[in-house]
């Protein structure tokens, strides 16, 4: 699975849960292959006070800490800050659920936290990422470029090289179509060959052999993929 870089802030002003989070999410980069931008704070108001928190994507927040609290510092976040910011709160009571509720919070992890819950609770947004993304994104060198999915016609691999095939233009990169399948899995992308995937709305017409496309380019089927391909089109 290939994600650009997640920007993750953890807000607690007990440092040894801030070391212990920021190892979960070291262990869990190593075991998924995520990339992660983490960005610790000790207080609420040092991170009001970020540039980060404008970059922000995942928050892991604790609810008593002194001062401003994690569900006051969230309401402030939530009149302020970009809605797709994801809020996992951290707490070592319950009593707080209720007040939970009016910001939306993405999860809720007790302390002490283990790494299997936390880790539950990474795929769940690791999911969530998949199907509310909008763009595909790879790396060339340290750039990061992003495509939409709906102007991507199909990938195409051609020994360690992604070929993406689009609306207007070709783009490349180094990779795995293994992994691009993962990625796009939840767009519903097609795999029907060892080297392609294809984004059915630009299907044209399909045999059992083969598809064509709106841009008249013809794409085999492989017998692997055969089956699958011809009953995901049964059920549409």
């Amino acid at each position: 699975m290939r994600f650009d870089e997640i920007n993750v802030a953890i807000c607690d002003d007990d440092e040894n849960i801030i070391k212990i989070l920021y190892n979960h999410l070291e262990k869990y980069k190593e075991k998924k292959a995520c990339s992660f931008n983490v960005s610790t704070y000790l207080s609420g108001e040092e991170l009001l006070e970020s540039s980060f928190l404008n970059e922000c994507d995942l928050l892991l927040l604790d609810i008593e800490m002194c001062s401003i609290n994690g569900i006051e510092l969230a309401h402030i976040i939530r009149e302020n800050q970009k809605e797709n910011l994801q809020i996992i709160f951290i707490s070592s009571y319950d009593k707080y659920m209720k007040e939970m509720f009016d910001v939306h919070p993405f999860n809720y992890l007790t302390k002490p936290i283990s790494e299997n819950k936390f880790f539950d609770a990474l795929d769940k947004y690791i999911r969530y990422c998949r199907k509310t993304r909008t763009v595909f994104t790879y790396k060339v060198g340290r750039e990061i470029y992003r495509i939409k999915y709906k102007d991507i016609l199909y990938f195409e691999s051609t020994k360690r090289i992604i070929n993406i095939y689009a609306k207007e233009d070709i783009y490349s990169f180094y990779g795995k179509l293994d992994e691009v399948e993962l990625e796009v899995l939840e767009k519903c992308f097609y795999r029907i060959h060892q080297s392609y995937l294809v984004n059915p709305e630009y299907i044209r017409t399909y045999s059992p052999r083969s598809v064509t496309l709106e841009n008249g380019f013809t794409i085999p089927i492989s017998a692997k993929y055969k089956s699958n391909f011809l009953q995901m089109q049964v059920e549409q």
